[in-house]
């Protein structure tokens, strides 16, 4: 839309202007560097191709990386603490919808790597209520059999949500980020992984190029302490995580820490086994399973 009352020509270069990303320089907090908002998902992907890397304490003005910040609750302790530096920053605009968007198909929970794990958590209490309140022991309809399967996956991601750090957190953390990050102490990961979940990474090697998507499970994306198969110019689109079966199938997640709330795991894990009737019948009552 057109803004202002000046002549057709400004109200032109007044709306080029405002439909370019925004690009903010302050140095006065913090060890500050430049911080970009895209747009796009092209435009993100841009900035990190010409950037590359993360960036680390010893980069100046001219050089270093640059680091994608959404919740702030790591590159915030980081820099504050730390004094770490980091001389470009972007925070993806919510235009971005593949970044954000929480969806469940038929086949599985895309979730967004930039969503924030409060409306995951919300997300997936939906999922369970709609199952309650939509369904009985013996549906066999495939709407019904579907929202028990959506309802079965989001159980555990629910349940280890609920005892992830804090409210505050949770409101501005992601997914995307407490995957990147590597930390041990990351809660979600086993659950990911138990859960069979893939990363979806996205990448732009040319700049008149397509975008480039590459899918990594999430047991395979860990490779150290801190370490992850992810290239300098790719960065976490969306997560896929599979449905669970409606039946002989079960997920729990497990943490054990010295507090009840707000606290870092000691332990941390995600369990998943899935049952099958055993051909042969040793028990002669048919009471036999087999574990896939």
């Amino acid at each position: 839309d057109s803004i202002g009352n000046g002549d057709s020509g400004e109200k032109q270069v007044l709306n080029k202007q405002l439909a370019q990303p925004l690009v903010v320089t302050d140095t006065s907090i913090h060890n500050g560097g430049t911080w970009f908002q895209p747009r796009t998902l092209q435009e993100m992907l841009d900035l990190f191709r010409e950037f590359g890397g993360t960036g680390n304490a010893n980069d100046d003005d001219d050089g270093g990386g640059i680091k994608m910040v959404v919740g702030n609750t790591e590159v915030g302790i980081e820099t504050k603490f730390k004094h770490v530096r980091y001389p470009r920053m972007i925070h993806p605009s919510e235009s971005i919808h593949t970044l954000y968007e929480i969806v469940a198909t038929e086949k599985h929970f895309v979730i967004g790597a930039c969503s924030s794990l409060s409306n995951l958590q919300k997300h997936c209490h939906d999922c369970m209520t709609a199952t309650k309140t939509t369904t009985t022991a013996s549906s066999t309809d495939s709407s019904e059999m579907l929202s028990i399967r959506r309802s079965r996956t989001a159980t555990p991601i629910h349940d280890m949500l609920r005892w992830f750090a804090s409210t505050q957190i949770r409101n501005v953390a992601c997914l995307g980020g407490n995957l990147a990050t590597a930390s041990p102490i990351s809660d979600m990961n086993p659950v990911l992984c138990s859960l069979d979940a893939t990363l979806v990474l996205a990448s732009r090697p040319a700049a008149t190029g397509a975008i480039h998507r590459r899918h990594v499970p999430v047991s395979d994306f860990f490779v150290g302490y801190r370490q992850v198969q992810m290239g300098d110019a790719e960065v976490i689109e969306r997560v896929d995580v599979p449905l669970v079966q409606d039946r002989f199938e079960y997920v729990a997640p497990f943490t054990q820490g010295r507090r009840r709330e707000d606290d870092i795991g000691i332990v941390t894990s995600g369990m998943r086994i899935k049952l099958a009737p055993s051909e042969e019948n040793t028990d002669g009552e048919g009471n036999c399973w087999i574990i896939e």
